[in-house]
């Protein structure tokens, strides 16, 4: 009785055994199935990133000449900039001139003529009068006739009301006479030279003629 106990106990523990040994090979095979399905998955994703990194590729060197074209565009205006900025500083100087001869026709009086017309300055720069050789500011040199002092006086406060003249000095007025007339009793009728010089407001940003110091025109003489 004995060795028929023993017999049946050994079996059991074979059979246990036996299923033990089946569980790990299933164990074993699950986890490979899954290794080979992540692994295909890998594989599957690195061929996705090969196709779409070949799909780039080609896009870009279809787009490589665009790209040179525009370098070489960029290259270009890079060289163009000077001349582009040169021609704008002309054109802005060109229309502030303008400007204030245009101002300086309009404030003659219909008896006065320009005889003479000089102008000096950089309509950027604005004059120190404390700064010792500092550059000066703009300014127009004009001589002329007129019929009377009073028109040279009317002249003046015409060209007070432009914001473009910050500062008219009258630098000399000296009466003529006129051959063969007979000369006037009042000093101040009759034909007379004049020389003035006028200052003019620079060029402040974003206006090219120089308006935007009006504010001195109370200061004007």
């Amino acid at each position: 009785m004995p060795s028929i106990n023993m017999v049946a106990a050994r079996r059991a523990e074979k059979n246990r055994l036996e299923q033990r040994t089946r569980n790990l090979v299933y164990g074993i095979l699950a986890e490979t199935a899954l290794f080979l399905v992540a692994l295909s998955y890998m594989g599957l994703q690195v061929v996705s990133t090969q196709s779409q990194a070949v799909g780039l590729q080609s896009r870009i060197d279809k787009l490589k000449p665009q790209v040179d074209q525009i370098q070489a565009l960029q290259t270009q205006t890079a060289l163009l900039q000077p001349k582009l900025t040169a021609l704008d500083t002309a054109r802005t100087s060109t229309l502030y001139w303008y400007t204030a001869v245009q101002n300086l026709t309009d404030s003659l009086s219909s008896t006065s003529w320009l005889l003479n017309m000089n102008t000096t300055g950089d309509p950027t720069t604005v004059a120190d009068p404390k700064a010792p050789g500092a550059a000066t500011g703009p300014q127009m040199l004009i001589s002329g006739i007129s019929l009377s002092q009073a028109d040279v006086g009317m002249t003046m406060l015409r060209m007070n009301q432009y914001p473009q003249f910050s500062h008219v000095d009258l630098d000399n007025l000296q009466r003529q006479n006129v051959p063969g007339a007979a000369p006037s009793a009042s000093p101040t009728i009759g034909p007379c030279q004049f020389q003035m010089t006028l200052e003019l407001s620079p060029i402040s940003s974003g206006n090219s003629s120089g308006t935007t110091l009006g504010n001195d025109n109370v200061q004007k003489s």
